[in-house]
C-alpha cells in the first residue's frame, strides 16, 4: 500500500520543507476512491479499517494524518451513508510496542500490562478536513460513467455546483 511505504520514509526524510507530509496528506481522496472502486466483504473491509487505522496513528505522530480519515470511511462504510453520530466519537486504537521500541510516552495513553500494548485515543471525524466521502463517492461514479447515480447522490447530498456541471457535460 503506498500509504504505507510513504508513512515508513517519515523516519529517514528530512522534511523540513513539508513535501512529504504534504503528500501523504493528498493520499486520503484518492486512496478513498481506490477502496470504494473495490468489492470487498466483511473481513476484508474490518482487516483493512484496522491496518489505515494503524498507519495513519503512526503519521499522526508526525503531524501527516488529519487529511486521511476520510480512508478510513470509505474502508468502514462504503457506499452507505455515514451516520452523524460518527462525527466526534472516540475510538480506541491498540497500538503493539514491543519491548526494545522507543516509545514517546504521553500522560493521557494507558498501558494494559496483561496484553502488553499501550492504549491511545483518537477522534476518527465523520467528515475528513479537506475531503469528504462523498467528494470520493462523486469521483467514482464520473469514472464509471454512472451519471443517473451520479446526479442522484449530488440531489441527495445538496452538491448543486457538481450537479449543474454534470448537466452541462451531458448537454
Amino acid at each position: 500500500m503506498l500509504l504505507e511505504e510513504a508513512s515508513r520514509a517519515i523516519e529517514y526524510v528530512d522534511d523540513s520543507d513539508g513535501e512529504l507530509g504534504g503528500f501523504i496528506g493528498e493520499l486520503g481522496l484518492p486512496l478513498a476512491e481506490a477502496i470504494l472502486s473495490m468489492e470487498l466483504g466483511p473481513v476484508e473491509r474490518e482487516r483493512l479499517v484496522r491496518r489505515l487505522e494503524e498507519l495513519i496513528l503512526y503519521a499522526d505522530n508526525y503531524g501527516m494524518g488529519d487529511s486521511l480519515d476520510i480512508a478510513i470511511q470509505a474502508a468502514k462504510f462504503g457506499w452507505r451513508e455515514v451516520p452523524k453520530e460518527v462525527e466526534g466519537n472516540r475510538r480506541t486504537v491498540s497500538k503493539l510496542i514491543e519491548e526494545d521500541e522507543q516509545d514517546d510516552w504521553d500522560e493521557d495513553d494507558e498501558w494494559d500490562e496483561e496484553a502488553g500494548y499501550e492504549i491511545r485515543e483518537r477522534r476518527w471525524p465523520a467528515i475528513s478536513y479537506h475531503f469528504d466521502l462523498t467528494e470520493a463517492k462523486l469521483n467514482v461514479l464520473d469514472r464509471q460513467g454512472r451519471a443517473e447515480d451520479y446526479l442522484a447522490l449530488c440531489e441527495k447530498e445538496q452538491r448543486h455546483l457538481r450537479y449543474a456541471l454534470k448537466l452541462c457535460d451531458l448537454g
